[in-house]
């Protein structure tokens, strides 16, 4: 079982992903999402082996728009980062969950 406890991570961000919660069909009622993945890797998700560590963010979080703007930033300009991601699974099963992310 994994629990919300935060844990940090520091790195550049490798690459970044959007898609709807439900990809396989188009709806655009669906709730989006962005994955994104970090330089040295993060630890495999809630223990499914066969994903690459990233962390999750649904639209819905109060500050999606925040970290989308800071993550690309972050990529482009090839900046290091601070994140804080949650040890838990609860937005999609493969990702660990966003805590948060500075930019040191």
């Amino acid at each position: 079982m994994y629990f919300s406890a935060p844990t940090g991570h520091t790195g550049t961000i490798s690459k970044v992903t959007f898609f709807g919660g439900d990809w396989g069909t188009y709806n655009e009622s669906d709730d989006a999402v962005m994955v994104f993945y970090m330089s040295p890797s993060l630890p495999s998700p809630c223990g499914v082996s066969a994903y690459d560590g990233r962390i999750v963010i649904g639209v819905k979080h109060p500050l999606y728009d925040s970290v989308v703007s800071t993550v690309l930033a972050a990529k482009m300009s090839g900046s290091t980062v601070d994140v804080t991601y949650l040890t838990s699974c609860t937005k999609r099963y493969n990702s660990w969950d966003f805590g948060y992310i500075a930019l040191p």
